[in-house]
């Protein structure tokens, strides 16, 4: 799953023209390689759950950049923005409650 929002990331920095945004793609293919490869390693699930809560740091801030879209001529970008925005944070942060192993901390 973390493949596919490093995907999702990649093509919003492609359509959005910035590079904020490869960070957070970056981020999670490399918590994909260590999840698919590493799988009971310690490092890959702090790496997961770095990863996930990043993405919803930058998906929140995406969010307050699109609000500021709301008072200007731009309403319907800023909608759209604020939606897939929510959309992508909502998903970042089950990712980041699926990345918690059980047992692990025991």
């Amino acid at each position: 799953m973390f493949a596919v929002a490093g995907v999702l990331w990649i093509l919003l920095a492609y359509f959005s023209f910035t590079y904020l945004l490869v960070w957070p793609a970056a981020a999670c293919f490399l918590s994909s390689a260590f999840l698919a490869f590493v799988p009971s390693s310690r490092f890959s699930y702090s790496l997961a759950a770095a990863a996930s809560l990043y993405g919803v740091a930058i998906s929140v801030l995406q969010i307050y950049f699109s609000s500021l879209l709301l008072s200007s001529a731009l309403v319907e970008l800023g909608l759209v923005s604020i939606a897939l925005f929510s959309a992508i944070g909502i998903f970042h942060f089950f990712l980041f409650l699926a990345s918690r192993p059980e047992g692990v901390a025991k």
